[in-house]
C-alpha cells in the first residue's frame, strides 16, 4: 500500500508537462488606447536588477479573454471609480503560497507554474514591457525556463 502511495505521489506532477519558474513580481496589465478601448491583457514577470537599480521585465505572456468586459465594467473604468478584479472575468487566479503567490498558465502548449513574491494589477495607456525594452533589450532577458524534456502535446 505504501509503495502505491509513493508511486502516486511521484506521478502527481509530470515534469514533461510542468515548468516551474520564479520571479520577484508578477503584473497583470491591461493596456488601453487613447480612447479607452482595451488593446491587450498581459501577464508580465519582473525581477529586480541591482545593476540597473530597477525592475526588469524578464518574461511575459498574453492573456486570452474568457469574455469581453460588460458595458458597466467599461464605464467604471472610464470613471476610474472601479477596476474589475481580473479573476472575475479572465479566469487567471493567483494563489497564495507559503513563499508568495503562484500563477498557473499554459503558453505554447507548455504548462507553467510560476511563483512570485508579490503581484499587482495595472491599467495603462502604454505597454510596460515595450517601455522596459528601452532599458534592457529582449535578447538580454532570461525569459521562462525551458522544459527539461522535449515533448509533444498529447492528442
Amino acid at each position: 500500500m505504501s509503495a502505491l502511495l509513493v508511486f502516486l505521489t511521484l506521478c502527481h506532477v509530470n515534469p514533461d508537462y510542468c515548468v516551474r519558474d520564479s520571479f520577484d513580481r508578477a503584473e497583470i496589465n491591461h493596456c488601453y488606447d487613447e480612447n479607452g478601448a482595451l488593446v491587450l491583457d498581459q501577464l508580465l514577470f519582473w525581477d529586480w536588477d541591482h545593476q540597473c537599480r530597477g525592475e526588469v521585465c524578464e518574461a511575459w505572456v498574453l492573456i486570452k479573454r474568457r469574455r469581453e468586459p460588460t458595458e458597466e465594467e467599461k464605464q467604471a473604468w472610464m470613471r476610474k471609480s472601479e477596476f474589475p478584479f481580473v479573476a472575475e472575468w479572465k479566469g487567471l487566479v493567483p494563489r497564495r503560497a507559503p513563499d508568495g503567490w503562484v500563477f498557473d498558465f499554459t503558453n505554447r502548449d507548455v504548462y507553467y507554474r510560476v511563483t512570485v513574491k508579490t503581484w499587482r494589477e495595472t491599467w495603462t495607456q502604454y505597454d510596460p514591457e515595450v517601455v522596459n525594452r528601452g532599458f534592457v533589450p529582449k535578447k538580454q532577458r532570461k525569459g521562462f525556463r525551458k522544459p527539461e524534456i522535449s515533448w509533444q502535446k498529447p492528442r
